[in-house]
């Protein structure tokens, strides 16, 4: 992008802030100009141009002057404005989500009210907040042991807290409390971390694993569409594909001994990992083939002995 030099009359045309407060943001250091003109006059980039809608955006969405100043004072490239405003914007239709969902619940009330609406928000933002602490500290503990790097167990964490509904139905709700029983269990949470500290070597690649149980769901998905058995020979290819994909990006043979082992793995996580996963699933992937492909596998995977 061409850095073209606006002057402040400039600057407010096109964003449509007065001048006074662009200069209110310059004297307190929230915009500094680029550059001023040998009169005096204030200068601004485009890289400026992009912080300024950043601050705009945090000042509507409520963050204090103080804040959004040391979010600015980054020196941060105009990639990094971009993005931070991007974030933003994703928070802001999240929360419009969110709302949305809170409403329409209340709407399918007799006669709703305010306490109704008020009393549905705050139970779900509390019990998805414990939710979410749950499970972040459950992929903590099992992953204590397991050969990681810290950038890698934050991946972790965040893939297993991205899902979360924003507004979970009864059922959800009743599964949610459920996974959180099982997910403070001591005796699994032990059981996991030794399953993880076998799993997790050196030479795990996490990247070409969830790649490889993407590609496995996708295949399980389409043989349950289609009517095909676990014992089929679509079962077979979809197992035999998963194994070796799977061997591959663990950096192990895919031969009898790690078919074996992979599949004790899932037939001790996967009654209760199905739980999790009812419970970070929106309400119409609930039904049909679409919540049984990995049980699908697991049962495939029998028949490769």
């Amino acid at each position: 992008m061409t850095d073209h030099i606006h002057t402040i009359g400039e600057v407010a045309k096109m964003s449509g802030i007065p001048v006074r407060r662009l200069r209110f943001y310059s004297d307190t250091g929230l915009l500094p100009p680029t550059a001023r003109t040998a009169s005096g006059y204030r200068m601004y980039s485009e890289a400026d141009l992009a912080k300024l809608d950043l601050i705009v955006a945090m000042h509507q969405a409520g963050i204090s002057l103080a804040e959004i100043g040391r979010t600015v004072a980054k020196n941060l490239s105009l990639t990094e404005v971009l993005s931070l405003r991007l974030q933003a914007i994703e928070a802001e239709i999240s929360a419009a989500q969110r709302t949305a969902e809170a409403l329409r619940s209340v709407l399918k009330l007799n006669n709703p009210t305010p306490q109704d609406l008020r009393e549905l928000w705050t139970v779900t933002h509390q019990s998805q907040q414990h939710f979410r602490s749950t499970i972040r500290s459950f992929l903590t503990s099992v992953t204590e042991d397991a050969n990681l790097t810290s950038a890698v167990r934050q991946q972790i964490i965040a893939l297993g807290t991205e899902d979360l509904p924003s507004m979970p139905t009864q059922e959800q709700k009743a599964i949610m409390d459920e996974v959180t029983a099982v997910l403070s269990d001591a005796t699994f949470v032990d059981e996991m971390r030794e399953s993880m500290a076998g799993m997790w070597t050196q030479d795990f690649d996490l990247n070409a694993f969830i790649a490889a149980a993407q590609r496995a769901t996708e295949q399980a998905l389409d043989a349950l569409n289609a009517g095909h058995t676990p014992d089929s020979d679509a079962g077979h290819r979809v197992a035999t594909a998963w194994i070796k994909d799977a061997a591959k990006a663990m950096g192990r043979k895919p031969d009898g001994a790690f078919r074996e082992w992979l599949l004790n793995q899932f037939i001790a996580y996967d009654a209760r990992a199905m739980h999790h996963r009812h419970a970070t699933q929106q309400p119409t992937e609930l039904s049909g083939a679409q919540a049984n492909e990995w049980q699908w596998i697991v049962s495939a995977m029998k028949y490769q002995r």
